[in-house]
């Protein structure tokens, strides 16, 4: 039987591997199980990117609006960026819960772009939430011209990844390897048990991937008619 010293011990070591650790590991297993499949999110994303690069530099530096909007467009993608690379890496809750600020960012750029809505202004001015951002987008999809259906996903996104913004029953189970019996897990986990919804996961989010690029030119060509 362990001292409570050992255990101690045992614990410091498991924190301090942890935070050392380069999630290695977990990594190789996604890239495993899903590598083949990456192609897709990564052609998205870098057109995105691509578009979003031609839209800044077609605003003047003394337009601090349109810089703006240029800003939170860059932040979504970004976040998309690093929220996808947490998933591949075991941490299903930190990135559940960041890809919330994605959904929250894209919808956020789209009202902002529209020079009649107030919300550019408002979250400028620390007066807008972008809790709201998504909600607002339903309701002004077609003044954002924004597609129904891309409008409908993000919506859709948002509220399934309610479980992974707060304390949720799914956010605790989803610390437990249930290949394991359901063990608290510390740190990055790849559960074969989980491989179909991480499967549905890895596939919702190379959907998504394909929604930016018809964002951002959204959000450009809005901006353009200012």
């Amino acid at each position: 039987m362990q001292s409570n010293g050992s255990q101690f011990k045992e614990f410091i070591e498991r924190v301090s591997g942890d935070l050392r650790s380069g999630d290695e590991d977990t990594k190789a297993k996604f890239l495993d199980a899903f590598g083949d499949d990456l192609e897709g999110y990564v052609s998205a994303t870098a057109t995105a990117l691509g578009l979003w690069d031609r839209f800044r530099n077609g605003i003047r530096d003394e337009d601090s609006r349109g810089i703006a909007v240029a800003g939170i467009a860059f932040t979504a993608i970004n976040a998309h960026m690093q929220s996808f690379k947490l998933f591949m890496s075991g941490y299903t809750v930190a990135s559940g819960g960041l890809f919330r600020l994605v959904l929250e960012g894209i919808s956020l750029a789209a009202l902002s772009s529209v020079k009649t809505l107030p919300m550019l202004e408002r979250y400028l001015a620390e007066r807008y939430s972008p809790n709201d951002a998504v909600r607002d987008l339903v309701r002004h999809q077609k003044i954002a011209r924004v597609r129904a259906d891309g409008v409908r996903t993000v919506s859709a996104q948002y509220k399934a990844y309610h479980k992974y913004a707060h304390l949720t029953i799914g956010a605790i189970i989803a610390g437990a390897n249930l290949s394991e019996g359901g063990v608290p897990h510390v740190g990055p986990l790849f559960d074969p048990a989980r491989l179909a919804e991480y499967g549905r996961e890895f596939r919702s989010r190379i959907s998504f991937s394909r929604l930016l690029p018809n964002f951002i030119t959204g959000v450009a060509r809005n901006v353009a008619a200012w």
